[in-house]
């Protein structure tokens, strides 16, 4: 590999979705088929929107559980400027 290679995003996790994204490195499946051809300009810009697709996907995972578990909080024991108010 050259200086000006990029490494593939994939994990060896390949499972499409219906949309045609893979389910471990978050590419499309004209991004895997392409990889090998792409200049390195274009697999930096691949690489960034996959990291930027994880982000995404793990804050509304996150947004998610946070919802989810929200019912289970006591919301009338609240921490503000450190102190606890009952």
């Amino acid at each position: 590999m050259t200086s000006k290679d990029v490494d593939s995003p994939c994990v060896r996790n390949c499972c499409l979705d219906q949309q045609d994204m893979c389910v471990g490195c978050f590419r499309m499946l004209d991004e895997i088929v392409g990889w090998g051809t792409a200049s390195s300009v274009r697999k930096k810009k691949f690489s960034l929107l996959v990291h930027a697709v994880k982000v995404a996907l793990m804050s509304m995972v996150i947004m998610s559980e946070i919802h989810a578990y929200s019912g289970l909080i006591n919301h009338d024991k609240l921490v503000l400027n450190n102190n606890v108010h009952l």
